[in-house]
C-alpha cells in the first residue's frame, strides 16, 4: 500500500484509563473530598464548567465549622485543577478516580487550549493587585480639557466597519481605506507618556497584555515593548501590542533545527570521524592541561595521547597532544608514554 493511502487514517488510539486518586486523609475530609469529586464530575462543558467548578471548590472550603487541613486543601487543588484542564472524575463507591482527556484534534483541541487559557487569564485578573490596575487605567479622569480613560484607545469595531465600506464604494478604495486606518509603531519606555491621555506607555501595554486571551507571564532578559497606534482616529487607539525579548532559553523544535540539543552535539562529534567519546575525552583533557599547565596529571578515565615527535624542552620527552604542556619523564619515552596514556589533566 503506497504511503499516501495513510493520509486520511485516523491513527487509533487507545483511550486514557482511570486512575485512582487516594490522598491520605482522615474519614471526615475523605467524605468531603468525594462530595466534591461528585460535583467535579457532573459539570457540563464550557463557561459554566468553570463556573460550577469554582462553586464546588467554595463549598468543599466553607462545608462545616472546620477550615480544611493543609493535606485537604491541597487535595482539593488537585482535583479542582484537574477538572479545569478537562480531565474525567468520577466516583465508584467511595473511590475517586480521574482520567486524563482524550486526544483532540483540530477544532476540539483549539477550544480545549482557549478554554484553558482563559482560565489562567482570568485567575490572575481575580488578584488584588491585577484587580487594582485594571480598575485604575478604566477610571475616567480629566486630561487636556477632556474626559479620558483606557476606554478612549479603543476604536469602535462598528464605526471602523461603516468607514471601511464606504471607502470600498469609492473611486479609490485603496487610498481611501489608507486615510481610513493608518498604523505606526511606538515603543513603549518605561518613562514615556501618551499625549492623548497621559497614561504611560508601559502602563497602556501591561493593560492590553493583561486582559488577553491568555495569562500574563514575564520572561527573563531584556524586552522592548511596543504598540500599534491608528493615526486615523481620535486618540489613536491602540489596534495591538508586540515585545520583542531574549530567547527562550529551552526550546525545543528550535533547538533540534539548530543542532543545540544533545542528540544533534553528538550528531556532529561523530561526524568528525572518531567515536565520540574519545574524541570528547581528549578534548577535555587538553582543555583543562591549557587551562592549568602546572597540574600534576592523574589517572582518569579518558587518556591522553603522547607524542613523542615533539621534543620536550628539559628532557626531550613528547609534549601532550591539543597544545598542552610537555610531561617530563625521567625514565624516558616509553615510561613517559605509559604515564601520559592513563593520565588526564585537572
Amino acid at each position: 500500500m503506497p504511503p499516501h493511502a495513510f493520509a486520511d487514517t485516523e491513527i487509533m488510539r487507545a483511550p486514557p484509563r482511570w486512575a485512582g486518586f487516594a490522598p491520605a486523609l482522615g474519614r471526615i475530609w475523605r467524605k468531603r473530598l468525594v462530595a466534591l469529586a461528585c460535583q467535579l464530575g457532573s459539570a457540563e462543558g464550557g463557561m459554566e464548567r468553570q463556573t460550577r467548578i469554582r462553586d464546588a471548590h467554595e463549598a468543599f472550603r466553607t462545608a462545616g465549622s472546620r477550615q480544611p487541613s493543609l493535606h485537604a486543601e491541597a487535595a482539593a487543588q488537585v482535583l479542582v485543577d484537574l477538572a479545569r484542564q478537562g480531565w474525567g472524575i468520577r466516583v465508584r463507591g467511595q473511590r475517586i478516580e480521574v482520567r486524563a482527556p482524550d486526544s483532540a484534534r483540530g477544532l476540539a483541541e483549539k477550544e480545549r487550549i482557549r478554554v484553558q487559557e482563559l482560565m489562567k487569564r482570568d485567575e490572575q485578573l481575580t488578584k488584588p493587585t491585577v484587580r487594582a490596575f485594571i480598575e485604575q487605567m478604566e477610571r475616567r479622569r480629566s486630561y487636556a480639557g477632556q474626559e479620558v480613560s483606557i476606554m478612549s484607545l479603543m476604536r469602535d469595531g462598528r464605526d471602523l466597519a461603516c468607514e471601511l465600506g464606504a471607502a470600498r464604494d469609492k473611486d479609490d478604495p485603496v487610498g481611501a481605506a489608507s486615510a481610513v486606518v493608518r498604523p505606526y509603531l511606538q515603543f513603549a519606555g518605561a518613562s514615556d507618556r501618551c499625549e492623548h491621555t497621559g497614561h504611560r506607555l508601559a502602563d497602556i501595554w501591561r493593560y492590553f497584555r493583561s486582559t488577553w486571551a491568555n495569562q500574563a507571564t514575564s520572561t527573563p532578559g531584556r524586552t522592548v515593548r511596543f504598540l500599534v497606534r491608528d493615526a486615523g482616529s481620535q486618540y489613536h487607539p491602540v489596534m495591538g501590542i508586540g515585545a520583542l525579548g531574549s530567547p527562550v532559553a529551552q526550546l525545543r523544535d528550535r533547538d533540534e533545527w539548530i543542532g543545540w540539543d544533545a542528540d544533534g552535539f553528538l550528531r556532529r562529534l561523530r561526524a568528525l570521524g572518531a567515536p565520540s567519546d574519545t574524541r570528547l575525552g581528549h578534548a577535555r583533557a587538553g582543555d583543562r592541561a591549557r587551562r592549568n599547565p602546572h597540574r600534576r596529571p592523574r589517572r582518569g578515565r579518558h587518556p591522553v595521547r603522547c607524542d613523542a615527535s615533539v621534543p620536550c624542552a628539559r628532557n626531550g620527552v613528547g609534549a601532550v597532544a591539543g597544545g598542552g604542556p610537555a610531561v617530563a619523564h625521567p625514565q624516558g619515552v616509553g615510561s613517559a608514554w605509559r604515564a601520559c596514556a592513563s593520565s588526564e589533566y585537572e
